[in-house]
């Protein structure tokens, strides 16, 4: 702002009130406002070049160049390198805690049935009686899952399968509802190990089922999947090719799960916190060489008959009773053995889980104790390695540690 003061010029000697000494003192004052202004518009000019520089700065400053950002991405890619296996560990512990807990609920179930009926469940049930391996009308029969089904709260769907009343064949004959087939196709996440990979349907040919299934691995539908197999004894029961009967009594008398009958409590003479009950069966493995081994896990619900009329019926029939219970004559992670499909196995490093009779669910080491495979044998069937002794019930050969 400037002042404008007129100048009145007399001839008497100014006053201090006199016109003149009030017009210098304006201009004193009009002069300090202009230097104050001067600098004040001096000081914004160089404000404003100030950010006009920056300005100009910021817009002439480069990005990274290339080798920064290698860099970062080298440092970034090393950090992953060295999180991802945590991380990884990390998910498989998560896993094999939920594969513990999905055992434990199953050895819950079965106790609860056992309370319910004063016997465990039997491990694979022929309506037909026919207690010949050879019979003609040995077709189907229902597994031990789907007589605990009402313990681990699937009371509906045991009551839609009614095992025990009705044939497992006729659930796939003519004019049966598809919801029946929908019914024996049912996944369920309590019967899956979380660290296998495997189909929810199985599509093996023991596996599949279908009406009056005479012929053997002839059917032509799949059931659920399990990876939870039960315990049928330490070795194979005695069957050949060569046309002989072997009564079906007399198979896996050893082990927790046998044929029609239900084990109880008190036959477990070596002791319920020695003695396997359930383990576990992946669906596929390695060889050494890479080369992808089937093992095809277990059904759920039902096995096929598997046998073919013939002198072989035996051997088909205990092939395909594998897909509900497993046995000892296959070391656990058999290391790609073609015949892991009657053993025990799984997904978690260093060897597989089993639930004891008591409850209890135990990582058992694929380097115990178990000798070598024996598939084939038809003699030394002794219960000489911590292994077998495990999955007998009653040889004497008690197991403290393992």
């Amino acid at each position: 702002m400037r002042l404008q003061v007129a100048i009145f010029i007399s001839e008497k000697q100014p006053d201090s009130k006199s016109p003149i000494r009030v017009t210098r003192q304006a201009s004193k004052k009009n002069r300090d406002l202009s230097l104050s202004s001067i600098r004040v518009h001096k000081d914004f000019k160089m404000f404003r070049t100030f950010r006009l520089t920056c300005n100009t700065d910021n817009s002439k400053r480069s990005g990274f160049t290339l080798i920064e950002l290698l860099v970062v991405i080298a440092i970034i890619a090393i950090l992953i390198a060295l999180l991802l296996p945590a991380v990884q560990q990390a998910r498989e512990a998560a896993r094999r805690s939920q594969c513990k807990n999905n055992l434990k609920q199953i050895g819950l179930a079965l106790h609860n049935y056992h309370d319910s009926y004063r016997m465990f469940a039997p491990g694979i049930v022929n309506q037909r009686n026919d207690t010949d391996l050879n019979g003609d009308d040995n077709f189907g029969c229902w597994s031990w899952t789907a007589y605990i089904l009402p313990f681990v709260e699937q009371a509906s769907l045991n009551r839609a399968l009614t095992p025990g009343d009705a044939l497992v064949d006729d659930r796939f004959t003519a004019g049966i509802p598809e919801s029946q087939l929908e019914l024996m196709q049912t996944p369920l996440p309590n019967f899956r190990c979380p660290s296998d990979t495997g189909p929810d349907v199985s599509d093996d040919r023991y596996g599949l089922l279908s009406a009056n299934n005479e012929a053997q691995h002839s059917g032509t539908n799949g059931v659920a999947v399990t990876n939870y197999l039960g315990n049928a004894g330490s070795h194979h029961v005695k069957v050949h090719g060569n046309g002989d009967r072997v009564n079906l009594d007399d198979v896996g008398t050893g082990g927790m799960f046998i044929y029609t009958k239900g084990i109880r409590i008190r036959d477990v003479t070596d002791g319920t916190s020695s003695t396997i009950f359930v383990g576990e069966r992946l669906w596929v493995t390695r060889s050494p060489t890479g080369a992808e081994i089937l093992c095809k896990a277990g059904n759920l619900f039902a096995m096929n008959n598997g046998h073919d009329g013939g002198a072989t019926g035996g051997f088909h029939f205990r092939r395909a009773a594998m897909r509900v219970a497993g046995n000892g004559t296959v070391a656990i992670n058999s290391n790609g053995n073609v015949n892991c499909e009657i053993g025990f196995s799984s997904n978690h490093v260093g060897g597989a889980q089993f639930l004891m009779v008591d409850g209890s669910v135990h990582f058992v080491s694929e380097n115990i104790d178990q000798g070598p495979d024996n598939v084939g044998a038809t003699t030394n069937l002794f219960d000489d390695t911590t292994y077998e002794r495990l999955l007998n019930r009653a040889d004497g050969g008690v197991v403290d540690q393992f």
